[in-house]
C-alpha cells in the first residue's frame, strides 16, 4: 500500500530512524511530528500524509520516490 502510494513504509521510517541512532523523541524535533504519529507510523497502525512523508524523507536525508510512483501521486492527489 505504501510503494502504490509512494511513501515509505513502516518498516522504511523504523530503519531510517535507528540506522541513525534516533529516538522517536529526536524525530520528532527534527520534523515537528509528533512522537504519537511517528509510533503509528512506524508500527503500520496509519498512514503518514504525503506532506508528512517530506519532512521524513528530508530529515532521513532520502531522494523522493521514483518517477513511476510519482505520477501515480500526481494523479492520486
Amino acid at each position: 500500500m505504501h510503494r502504490a502510494l509512494g511513501l515509505l513504509s513502516a518498516d522504511d521510517i523504523l530503519r531510517a530512524r535507528t540506522e541513525r541512532g534516533w529516538s522517536r523523541r529526536e524525530l520528532a524535533e527534527r520534523t515537528g511530528i509528533g512522537t504519537a504519529s511517528i509510533y503509528r507510523w512506524e508500527r503500520g497502525q496509519k498512514l503518514q500524509s504525503r506532506a508528512n512523508d517530506r519532512l521524513l524523507r528530508l530529515a532521513f536525508g532520502l531522494g523522493g520516490p521514483s518517477a513511476g510512483e510519482r505520477g501515480r501521486r500526481s494523479r492520486i492527489a
